[in-house]
């Protein structure tokens, strides 16, 4: 039965590939199949790592959760079915389970449906996590391409070719779904402020989105949508309500709407309850920290559960969270070669800061004002909260693609000679 499911899986999966390839405009169709690639060989290489370098992780204890899953309802499909909507630690299945929190599980569940459509072999799988995760990328790539086209170089470089967001959003790992339900959303953020006719199923697609990525980093969410919709709030009310208004005004109404919606959105879940929120992210530093003891991490001074010292970090931490580690902090080859992309992010950094006047004046600023806060406050958090520097890189998959996008928007766009 597998084996007959999987057949005509990958046929439709081929069938669908070839189609959108030869539907694409001329000026992206030659990077289709180098990203497609560059996924499926990235994802075939983080669980190479995971074997002889790592040895130990979470993507084959997931797909060996899967399995197990798939094998216990093998004769009893209604019960699987049953599973996939509702199954949590309580079921029978969850005793032989590794991975049996929510968010564990919920990838347990979809690596499960891949394991049904991949002949229950986890490169198969892998190629399939990749695919998805190359589709949501591409996605966003053509809304970029058709609305900014002049930043057509710097998307295709940053949301297909940055070897660390590259690596760690291939393959059997939370990170893969996350970032395709991530680039999903983001593509939609882009057609709606451009005021794009949304398509039905484009609608269905966003939806399915916010559910993938809230059920397994309910956090990246946690500050994209709020960043998204007060945006698209703050221009409406603008355009309709306020007459003669300036670019300080309109900042402020942005500001105004992102903290109101963020208050809102504490309400949502456990960990952001305003009464422990501060105290999770010390709870995690403390943790991370006593874990990567002989590890190279980001250390902070006095670190407690209090605005004021989550305040005082936070530089610290932001600035840790993107360009660290240094070269010559570097302690592996995988650090080291982290550490070259880090200081060419700086680098590219510095440079742009000659553009924050003609940024400032763009008719596209809360644009950019909303992808820069989603930016600095995930940075900042994680890295809080996350300060080993391996971990650290592999979670800020979150943004990274994003924030290459922003740096290399004007160096491309000269290079390139797009004006």
């Amino acid at each position: 039965m597998i084996l007959v499911m999987s057949v005509i899986f990958w046929g439709a999966v081929v069938f669908l590939l070839l189609k959108l390839y030869r539907r694409e405009s001329s000026d992206l169709k030659q990077y289709f199949w180098p990203g497609l690639i560059a996924k499926v060989v990235a994802g075939v290489c983080l669980g190479l790592v995971y074997i002889y370098y790592y040895q130990v992780g979470d993507t084959f204890g997931f797909f060996n959760d899967a399995q197990r899953v798939v094998n216990h309802y093998q004769d009893n499909p209604l019960n699987y079915l049953h599973f996939l909507w509702a199954g949590n630690e309580t079921f029978s299945i969850a005793a032989q389970l590794i991975n049996i929190e929510e968010r564990s599980m919920f990838m347990v569940k979809l690596l499960s449906l891949a394991t049904l459509v991949s002949f229950d072999n986890y490169w198969v799988a892998s190629v399939g996590f990749s695919i998805v995760s190359f589709l949501g990328c591409w996605y966003c790539l053509k809304k970029v391409n058709l609305h900014f086209p002049h930043g057509r170089i710097a998307a295709v470089i940053s949301f297909l070719f940055i070897p660390s967001f590259l690596f760690w959003s291939s393959g059997v790992i939370k990170e893969s779904m996350s970032i395709g339900a991530l680039m999903v959303l983001a593509g939609s953020y882009i057609m709606v402020f451009a005021r794009d006719k949304v398509k039905w199923w484009e609608g269905i697609l966003a939806i399915v989105a916010v559910w993938i990525l809230w059920s397994l980093k309910y956090y990246w969410i946690a500050l994209f949508l709020p960043s998204v919709l007060a945006t698209l709030i703050a221009t409406k009310l603008v355009s309709r309500f306020v007459k003669n208004y300036s670019r300080i005004s309109e900042s402020i109404i942005w500001a105004i709407l992102f903290c109101f919606i963020v208050l809102l959105a504490s309400n949502i879940h456990p960990n952001f309850y305003l009464s422990r929120f501060l105290l999770v992210i010390v709870d995690n530093y403390n943790a991370y920290s006593l874990a990567s003891e002989n590890d190279p991490a980001v250390h902070f001074s006095n670190l407690q559960a209090s605005w004021t010292s989550i305040v005082a970090n936070s530089p610290w931490a932001l600035f840790s969270g993107l360009y660290r580690p240094f070269i010559f902090e570097s302690s592996t080859i995988f650090q080291f070669f982290i550490s070259i992309e880090n200081t060419l992010l700086m680098l590219l950094s510095l440079y742009n800061l000659k553009y924050i006047s003609s940024a400032w004046k763009s008719p596209y600023r809360l644009l950019i004002i909303s992808t820069l806060v989603y930016i600095v406050l995930l940075a900042i958090f994680l890295t809080l909260s996350t300060p080993n520097f391996g971990t650290l890189s592999r979670y800020k998959v979150g943004f990274t693609p994003f924030l290459f996008f922003l740096v290399l928007y004007q160096p491309c766009k000269i290079i390139f000679k797009k004006n």
